[in-house]
């Protein structure tokens, strides 16, 4: 239950911290959001916290950031039980075109597309490296992208 908040909870506190620093930003500049000053500072530290919490969560590898890569492994290690329940007689063999094109297939299937950019997949672009896909879905993308860059 955790992980189906987090995928929501990490862009709509990007949404709403960002809003809250322009508005807080632009009623320091005279664009009145806010009635005071005060209240304009408040939400500009308001919607600072609220990305620094996000980056937080993100960098320390809590929920919201494990999500993303943590669920992308999953997925591939299903993949890879589907690839080999269909094709039992390539069991065991390392490059297997069935298995594969069943792994591949499997994961297009859940919302993942082959992007062998990493450096991980580049050393072994194999079905069964979750390092060798990324999330079609544009959130989840962007947010395993940047998750990519620090592993």
């Amino acid at each position: 239950m955790e992980q189906d908040v987090s995928i929501f909870l990490a862009p709509v506190m990007i949404i709403v911290g960002g809003g809250l620093i322009a508005s807080g930003l632009l009623t320091l500049f005279n664009y009145q959001f806010y009635k005071t000053k005060l209240q304009a500072i408040g939400a500009l530290v308001g919607g600072i916290a609220l990305i620094g919490t996000l980056e937080l969560m993100f960098l320390s590898g809590n929920s919201v950031s494990n999500f993303f890569f943590q669920a992308q492994k999953q997925q591939v290690t299903a993949c890879e039980l589907v690839g080999e329940a269909a094709h039992p007689e390539q069991r065991g063999t390392h490059n297997s075109p069935e298995i594969r094109q069943t792994i591949v297939a499997c994961l297009n299937q859940a919302g993942y597309e082959w992007a062998g950019e990493h450096h991980n997949c580049r050393e072994a672009p194999i079905a069964t490296n979750p390092y060798c896909y990324l999330p079609t879905d544009f959130f989840s993308r962007a947010f395993t992208h940047v998750q990519l860059v620090f592993e």
